[in-house]
């Protein structure tokens, strides 16, 4: 076995946890692959986040504490770490998302970042001026972490709304429409997603204004988040959160039946989107 890359613990705050990470892990007498099985994360993820390379998740940090007997250390030391790609306004939603049982979303324009592939992402991200080649990288990479919520032991229920153009609105290459195309179809498999298509034809012009999420809490009232051109918008003010409500039910009302949107996509993947 090839021996534990090495870690300089001030070289960032990521380094720094995940130095403490591996400290109380090799305390705990267990192996990566022993602390992998116990928290339900590949040996691949937690390598990275024990060499600065992957941040953790709140999510992360408190089953390692439960696993390794930490006493709350690596989740008091977590905060250090959002030092993040994310802007200071999204840190509250990414809390929100990873705590949710329930997200339902509306999309006009684009697959939702929860669903996106990796080259589908980076053809959107890469688009922006003000962003360098490895700033793009972080970017992407950020966004992929935060599908594992979706993947990991209690996933919440995702309920996604999409507009039909998006099958059509060509993102990067030909090769990266299919691909996400029919990762919308391999995610759809799972029994917390369910996806439906909004035809173009029903005119749900409510929903032409942007794309929403609705996130639902144990214990807690309802959040929204609603995208802008600059930054989002992250509320649980009553009135906001039933205005969006009520808009997502009337556009829910006009889309295809889940089976009836699933061959809808993969129609449109051999029509539109196959190579020839």
């Amino acid at each position: 076995m090839p021996s534990p890359r090495e870690i300089d613990p001030a070289a960032s705050p990521l380094a720094f946890f995940g130095s403490e990470l591996r400290h109380y892990r090799t305390k705990a007498g267990l192996t990566i692959e022993q602390l992998a099985e116990k928290i339900n994360y590949s040996t691949s993820q937690i390598s990275a986040v024990e060499t600065g390379r992957r941040p953790p998740t709140r999510e992360f940090a408190k089953l390692a504490d439960d696993a390794l007997g930490t006493d709350d250390a690596l989740t008091r030391l977590w905060p250090l770490t959002r030092k993040s790609p994310f802007p200071v306004w999204f840190h509250r939603w990414v809390d929100i998302e990873e705590t949710a049982h329930t997200l339902k979303t509306w999309q006009p324009l684009l697959v939702p970042g929860l669903l996106q592939t990796e080259s589908y992402a980076r053809a959107i991200i890469s688009q922006r001026p003000d962003l360098t080649p490895e700033q793009v990288d972080t970017i992407v990479a950020a966004r992929m972490q935060r599908q594992e919520i979706l993947t990991r032991e209690k996933p919440p229920l995702f309920i996604v709304l999409l507009d039909e153009g998006i099958l059509f609105r060509q993102v990067g290459t030909k090769r990266i429409m299919r691909e996400q195309l029919l990762a919308l179809l391999e995610a759809a498999q799972r029994p917390r997603i369910t996806l439906h298509v909004v035809p173009i034809a029903s005119q749900a012009l409510l929903g032409l204004g942007g794309a929403f999420v609705i996130a639902s809490l144990s214990g807690e009232s309802d959040y929204v988040y609603v995208d802008g051109i600059s930054e989002g918008y992250v509320t649980d003010r009553d009135r906001d959160v039933e205005v969006v409500a009520n808009m997502y039910e009337a556009i829910r009302s006009l889309a295809l039946p889940m089976p009836a949107s699933l061959d809808l996509i993969a129609k449109v993947v051999e029509d539109k989107w196959t190579e020839t």
